[in-house]
C-alpha cells in the first residue's frame, strides 16, 4: 500500500513510499517508474520530506529512524539518524538552514525533540527533553531556527530555545483539548495552533501570550494552512465549509459558498487566494477567492477512494494524491 506521495523540485518527478518498504521515483510525462529506493530500516516509511536542493529525500520510519537518499541514484547519503525514543510524531525540514526537526514520544510520558543537520547527519545539539503535558503530539521550528514550539495531549504548548534547548517561559495554556497541529507563520511573527477543543489560537512567539480571541469552529481542528505571506489562515468546518481569517486581527475575511465533506488537510498559495482541500468522499477540490472574500469551488475531481494525502506542484500544474486503498492518482490543477 502506498503511504505517501510528494513532488520533487526536479521537473516532472514524483516520489512515493509504500508498505512494501520501498521509495520510488516516477515521471509524470508519461507516468513511469524511474528508480526504486529500498530502505534498510525496521518498519515502513511513514513520512517523506524533500531537502531544499530538491536532490535529496528524507524518509522517517516506524522505528524512529530518519534516512537520506539521493534522488538520482537511490544511494544512501550519510548515516542513519535515530533518536533514543522510538515513535516519530512529527518531522519537518527548515528550508533555510537544512535542519530537520523530529519529535519523538514513547509510552506517552517520554518525549524529546531532536534537530538534525542534513549535511552531517549529526545532531545539531543534544536532544531537548519535553517534560510536560504527557504525550507529545506536534512540534514546529521557526524559519530563523531560533525557536521550537511543541504541543501536547493536555492542551498545552511550550516554547524552547533551539540553540540552548532551554524552555522559554511557562507552558502556553489556552486550549482545553488535545493540540493537533502547530506552526510558525513564515515570518515567525505568530505561532498558530489547532486543537480538539474546536479552536485555533494565535500566540506571540516572544512571550507566549495569546493574540486576541480564539478562532472558534464547530468541530475539532485537525489541520489549517497559513499563506506564504503569513497574512491568511485557512481552516475548515464541516458545518460552514472553508473559512479565511486575517492572521493578525482574527477577523473572518472570507467563507466558502457551500458546505463540503470532511477535510483531511488544506493547502493554500502565497496570498491565500488559491486553496486545495482533500479528504473523505473520494474527492479533491480546488477553490478560488473571488470578490468580497467569497471562496468558491472552481472544480472537483471524483476519485475511486477517499484521499489520504495530496502533493501539489504549482510549477507544472499537477496534483498527486494517495488514496485510502493505496493507489496513487494524478490530475491537472483546475483553477
Amino acid at each position: 500500500m502506498v503511504e505517501f506521495v510528494s513532488f520533487t523540485k526536479e521537473s516532472g518527478v514524483i516520489i512515493s513510499g509504500s508498505t512494501d518498504e520501498t521509495i520510488r521515483r516516477w515521471s509524470t510525462a508519461p507516468i513511469k517508474r524511474i528508480s526504486e529506493l529500498s530502505q534498510r530500516c525496521e518498519g515502513k516509511a511513514i513520512k517523506i520530506l524533500l531537502a531544499n536542493d530538491g536532490q535529496k529525500v528524507v524518509a522517517s520510519y516506524e522505528d524512529g529512524t530518519l534516512l537520506q537518499r539521493d534522488l538520482k541514484n537511490g544511494m544512501t547519503i550519510g548515516k542513519l539518524m535515530k533518536g533514543r525514543l522510538g515513535d516519530v510524531v512529527d518531522v519537518a525540514i527548515n528550508e533555510r538552514c537544512g535542519w530537520i526537526l523530529a519529535a519523538y514520544t514513547k509510552f506517552k510520558s517520554e518525549n524529546e525533540v531532536i534537530l538534525w543537520d542534513l549535511s552531517s547527519c549529526e545532531m545539531v545539539r543534544k536532544p531537548i527533553m519535553v517534560n510536560y503535558g504527557g504525550e507529545l503530539t506536534c512540534a514546529a521550528l521557526s524559519s530563523n531556527r531560533k525557536m521550537i514550539v511543541t504541543g501536547s495531549r493536555d492542551g498545552t504548548l511550550q516554547r524552547y530555545c533551539a540553540v540552548t534547548g532551554d524552555a522559554k517561559g511557562k507552558p502556553m495554556r489556552g486550549h482545553k483539548g488535545w493540540v493537533r497541529c502547530v506552526a510558525f507563520s513564515p515570518n515567525d511573527e505568530v505561532i498558530v495552533s489547532g486543537s480538539d477543543d474546536k479552536s485555533i489560537i494565535r500566540w506571540v512567539p516572544t512571550n507566549g501570550e495569546q493574540i486576541g480571541n480564539p478562532l472558534l469552529h464547530h468541530e475539532e481542528v485537525h489541520c489549517f494552512s497559513i499563506s506564504g505571506d503569513g497574512k491568511v489562515i485557512v481552516s475548515f468546518s464541516a458545518l460552514h465549509g472553508l473559512c479565511r481569517w486575517d492572521t493578525i486581527s482574527g477577523q473572518v475575511i472570507g467563507k466558502s459558498t457551500s458546505k463540503l465533506p470532511w477535510v483531511c488537510d488544506i493547502w493554500t498559495n502565497y496570498d491565500g487566494t488559491k486553496i486545495v482541500t482533500w479528504g473523505s468522499y473520494a474527492t479533491i477540490r480546488w477553490w478560488s477567492v473571488e470578490s468580497q472574500g467569497v471562496i468558491r469551488e472552481s472544480s472537483m475531481v471524483p476519485l475511486s477512494n477517499d484521499v489520504v494525502e495530496c502533493a501539489i506542484d504549482m510549477n507544472h500544474s499537477i496534483t498527486a494524491v494517495r488514496l485510502n486503498n493505496g493507489a496513487v492518482a494524478f490530475c491537472d490543477i483546475q483553477w
